[in-house]
């Protein structure tokens, strides 16, 4: 059957023994008969001749090694580059446990700015063997991971310049040997993962699509008692699973008013001063927002604020000033005051 492939954006990719490239040129577009591109050996040369890419030159920019690389890593085993980022896998780091390393582009120049590792890495797991980046996201498969080689892909997301790991990715129907997470593809919410001996050795790929979870409900840390008027500090820290900033809505019970305080990074404590002018039991609520609206469970804690020694002191004084004898005879009782 003849199919044809409209390109908008040429996406064009070079396997040589399992190492892929892949190129990418904004706003081209060309309808391209199948039967034509398989006429040819190479693809790169069919691109040039049919005219695809005659009106760019590409020119060598950078060449990127990882900073601590050693024999035998496969650095650049596998590549993907989004906008002003490059991530480059390096499957047999370190033992085959694996690393990715993320390059920045500043101007003319690519910076290595951070290097991943997945959290339950060990020997062996190849992380790294796939690779993809789309804004502030990446995938890295680990094909090997566990002891069955069933496989994992691992989600790494951008959070100002620091890169952190927020999920783990399974196939529902894994089994020994399904190699999932040999090949990795994102493109906004849709995430493409290929496992190369899925479905008794005949190859499946599993389609994700990014999800939205509420935060974790916050942790609250404090006083649970205190005086009136005195100051206390109380933290407060969310985690987000998708690794989104996340508001806090607080109530600090003497007050109809809830106080928003935000945003901050997934997992940062936050601690905020207080005092309650009265006494009496005070229930602290806080519930987390992400940044999507989606909110947590309320997290309540309980204070206690009694009555102030001080003001009890002060009004038994007031009171023995106006009877100096009983004041007399409770001094004589020995009762100091």
């Amino acid at each position: 059957m003849n199919m044809n492939k409209k390109l908008i954006g040429i996406l064009v990719c070079i396997l040589f023994f399992g190492a892929t490239v892949c190129l990418s040129i904004a706003g081209y577009e060309k309808v391209i008969d199948k039967k034509e591109i398989n006429d040819y050996n190479n693809p790169i040369k069919y691109a040039i001749e049919c005219g695809v890419l005659s009106n760019y030159s590409w020119l060598e920019q950078d060449k990127l090694l990882a900073s601590d690389g050693g024999g035998n890593d496969q650095f650049s085993w596998c590549v993907s580059i989004d906008g002003d980022y490059a991530l480059i896998g390096s499957p047999y780091e370190d033992n085959k446990r694996g690393a990715a390393y993320v390059f920045k582009r500043n101007g003319t120049t690519w910076t290595e700015v951070q290097k991943l590792r997945a959290s339950d890495g060990v020997n062996y797991d190849y992380f790294g063997l796939a690779v993809c980046i789309d804004g502030d996201y990446a995938f890295i498969g680990a094909p090997h991971e566990d002891d069955e080689n069933q496989g994992s892909v691992y989600v790494f997301k951008r959070n100002g310049t620091t890169w952190t790991e927020v999920q783990k990715l399974r196939a529902s129907d894994s089994v020994e040997g399904d190699d999932f997470g040999f090949s990795v593809s994102i493109d906004g919410d849709y995430a493409l993962i290929g496992a190369l001996y899925g479905d008794n050795d005949r190859g499946a790929a599993y389609v994700f699509i990014k999800g939205n979870q509420p935060p974790n409900a916050p942790n609250i840390t404090g006083p649970s008692q205190g005086k009136p008027g005195v100051d206390y500090d109380y933290t407060f820290v969310s985690t987000d699973p998708e690794g989104d900033d996340v508001w806090y809505h607080i109530g600090w019970g003497d007050k109809e008013i809830i106080y928003i305080y935000g945003p901050y990074p997934s997992g940062e404590e936050i601690t905020l001063t207080y005092n309650w002018s009265e006494k009496g039991i005070y229930l602290i609520t806080c519930w987390a927002r992400d940044i999507y609206n989606t909110t947590s469970n309320t997290t309540m804690f309980e204070v206690t604020i009694p009555r102030s020694k001080t003001t009890e002191n002060v009004l038994l004084l007031s009171i023995l000033e106006r009877f100096p004898l009983l004041q007399k005879l409770i001094q004589q009782l020995g009762f100091g005051l």
